[in-house]
């Protein structure tokens, strides 16, 4: 109780150590970021490339490595030096391919193969499901919608509920048949 409060000094100050563990949290978050919007398991780990033309960045996620991988369920990580020849360059000399999921950190970007983090025939699948059922609200709500009887009798609350339904049924139908697009159904 009657100890001094411990006066700051030179020696507890780490700000490149502070600054590279925030770098490291913000690439942490943005890869489990990705992962729950395209609901990959847990226990599914991928390759994760980090490209910059910062070698201090390089050299950070080379000391973080081990921890990096276990945090962003990395089970290769590989750093990938754009200085010379540009970002667009650098990631088509490391082989990593067109439909990579990409995270974006100041001064890096992040790449994961999508082909690892999805097995694409079950996302095929996972995908015309969600549509099917798409399909059925859309109809839903635009069958009250048009039915004059609903429209004159329902409270406007409900009504602009049932709007707002459409709207978002309808994004997220667009969403879906965008995503189907791109893995070529």
């Amino acid at each position: 109780m009657i100890s001094r409060w411990p006066e700051y000094t030179e020696q507890r100050s780490f700000g490149k150590e502070e600054k590279d563990i925030e770098t490291i949290k913000e690439a942490v978050r943005g890869i489990r970021n990705i992962r729950t919007e395209m609901n990959v398991a847990p226990g599914r780990k991928a390759s994760v490339y980090v490209v910059s033309e910062d070698q201090g960045i390089l050299d950070t996620f080379a000391e973080g490595k081990l921890f990096f991988a276990s945090l962003a369920y990395a089970n290769e990580v590989t750093m990938v030096s754009a200085a010379d020849c540009g970002m667009n360059a650098a990631r088509e000399q490391a082989g990593i391919p067109q439909d990579a999921v990409s995270v974006v950190i100041p001064g890096a970007t992040l790449y994961i193969p999508f082909a690892e983090l999805v097995d694409i025939a079950q996302e095929i699948e996972r995908l015309k499901k969600e549509e099917k059922r798409l399909e059925g609200e859309l109809a839903r709500v635009n069958g009250m919608l048009s039915n004059e009887r609903f429209l004159s009798k329902a409270p406007e609350a409900k009504i602009a509920e049932e709007k707002d339904k459409l709207a978002k049924y309808t994004q997220m139908m667009e969403q879906v048949k965008e995503r189907l697009a791109q893995l070529g159904r």
